[in-house]
């Protein structure tokens, strides 16, 4: 990531493992201060990339209806 807000400042976080287990490991706080503040935008982003459904379709219309209606779900 790059960034002119943020150091090369890192930080400490503890992550649970699969197993119900706790590690320490240390991220950057950029990424941390992003994950924190991540918005409704990024989360839209990938709900459409996991969940899309391309109608194929000669008129142009039916595709924007469709894009509006996998953005709205």
């Amino acid at each position: 990531m790059l960034t002119t807000y943020h150091g090369a400042r890192t930080a400490g976080i503890t992550r649970r493992k699969a197993g119900g287990g706790e590690e320490d490991i240390t991220k950057p706080c950029a990424v941390i201060d992003y994950t924190a503040k991540m918005g409704g935008v990024d989360r839209a982003d990938h709900y459409c990339a996991s969940y899309h459904f391309a109608r194929k379709s000669k008129k142009w219309w039916r595709k924007v209806f469709f894009w509006l209606l996998e953005i709205a779900v």
